[in-house]
């Protein structure tokens, strides 16, 4: 990808919360949770696993985990950033912050596939945690991006 090409996924980058009734295929779903992989990290520590959720009725769950993700429900797929409890605040910071740079990577790899993303940040750990989140791993902080055409 040159140049231009990457400025023009930066700029045409926007939060999506309207989806159409399409699938997204698995090859476009792996490149672009491989964009997430390929992420910077403090000390190449990529702390972070991540959680593909392409059912339908898992992602109706997931929208009611907590406020402000109804749309999650009518989205193709939602991708789960999950981190480690951190030991403390200051690697809480760091890997929020590695955490925010896999997340414009996936962000920015879908747009440039045609692809609408949106983020949905959990200010509410305990809800998230409930046992109706699929497939979260245990001892794990998540973050929901929702993706979908």
């Amino acid at each position: 990808m040159g140049c231009m090409q990457a400025w023009d996924a930066i700029c045409a980058r926007r939060n999506v919360r309207q989806y159409l009734p399409e699938p997204v295929s698995e090859d476009d779903l792996n490149r672009i949770a491989e964009a997430g992989w390929r992420a910077p990290s403090a000390k190449n520590r990529q702390p972070w696993d991540f959680v593909l959720v392409t059912e339908r009725s898992a992602l109706q769950e997931l929208s009611t985990v907590w406020m402000g993700a109804g749309h999650i429900a009518a989205a193709a797929a939602a991708i789960a950033l999950v981190i480690p409890v951190p030991p403390d605040e200051r690697r809480k910071v760091i890997d929020q912050y590695d955490v925010g740079q896999a997340t414009m990577a996936m962000m920015i790899a879908a747009t440039d596939l045609g692809i609408g993303t949106g983020h949905s940040s959990v200010g509410d750990q305990d809800k998230a945690r409930d046992p109706r989140c699929p497939r979260r791993p245990p001892g794990r902080l998540p973050a929901w991006r929702r993706i979908s055409r």
